[in-house]
């Protein structure tokens, strides 16, 4: 049976200063696909996201300081931005 690994992980203000680590992690676990929260489309965040594949999707606009990013082994052939409904909270 196929196994597929998943990481999900909130890099916390674009992971500055701590991109090492975060490359250190995503190593070790070697995920299929991983998903991260609060990241910034830096240098070396990018240079983080490479350890795992060179398929990615970016959440939102370029502007945006921080995005969710989810970045795959295997080509992303479509993708798609929505918003969650207010649920007036």
């Amino acid at each position: 049976m196929p196994i597929l690994r998943l990481l999900t992980l909130n890099v916390l203000h674009g992971a500055s200063g701590r991109e090492p680590l975060i490359a250190d992690l995503v190593r070790s676990i070697s995920p299929d696909v991983a998903v991260f929260t609060e990241a910034r489309a830096t240098p070396s965040f990018e240079a983080v996201v490479d350890t795992l594949g060179s398929h990615r999707v970016w959440s939102g606009r370029s502007g945006d300081r921080e995005r969710v990013v989810i970045v795959s082994r295997w080509p992303i052939v479509d993708s798609s931005a929505f918003s969650a409904p207010s649920l007036g909270v």
